[in-house]
């Protein structure tokens, strides 16, 4: 059983946060947390995982997640790991989400900013 305890998830390039928060209307209200979990969405649908980088960024803390965004953190877990004893293992469900995200990340950017002039 893991009793490290997790405060937050991690991602290779938070600059691309920044941009994504910046550059597109999609998250002007919100935070890194809607992006993580529209990337980490995106990696687990389109089933594509990118482990992180030794050189890895905090990019949201646990407390600045809804409790839905909690609950599909766990539920992409289970869904990948095939079984619900992940759930006991904290590092590892928020490992699975960060490597969904990482990729997602890599898809949702070219999707939502454009770096032809005047386009949407």
């Amino acid at each position: 059983m893991n009793t490290k305890k997790i405060d937050r998830v991690y991602c290779d390039n938070l600059n691309d946060y920044k941009i994504l928060r910046e550059e597109t209307i999609f998250f002007e209200k919100g935070g890194n947390s809607e992006i993580f979990i529209m990337a980490m969405a995106l990696g687990f649908n389109k089933k594509v995982k990118s482990p992180l980088k030794k050189g890895k960024e905090g990019v949201v803390r646990l407390t600045y997640f809804k409790d839905e965004h909690l609950s599909m953190i766990k539920a992409v877990a289970v869904m990948d790991a095939k079984s619900v004893d992940v759930l006991s293992d904290d590092e590892r469900i928020y490992s699975i989400a960060e490597e969904y995200a990482n990729a997602g990340m890599k898809l949702l950017k070219p999707l939502l900013v454009s770096t032809d002039p005047g386009s949407y």
